[in-house]
């Protein structure tokens, strides 16, 4: 199977972040002031985590992580 043209195009992109990014599908808990809930994560590096919820998060607040390591 070969990648799609976008997919393609994206491989030849330089890769501008600081630190490597790496696929980690967890749960993790978030609190924003108020705001509770739970996600899911796709990708987590030293600089960051990408996930994914239900809600519409503020934009420019502290936002708190709790997510589920795999390993110790």
């Amino acid at each position: 199977m070969s990648p799609t043209p976008a997919r393609a195009r994206a491989a030849l992109v330089l890769e501008r972040r600081r630190t490597p990014r790496f696929p980690l599908s967890t749960v993790v808990q978030y609190a924003a002031g108020r705001l509770h809930g739970n996600g899911l994560t796709s990708e987590v590096s030293a600089g960051g985590v990408y996930f994914k919820t239900d809600r519409v998060l503020p934009v420019g607040k502290r936002i708190e992580l709790r997510l589920e390591w795999p390993v110790r």
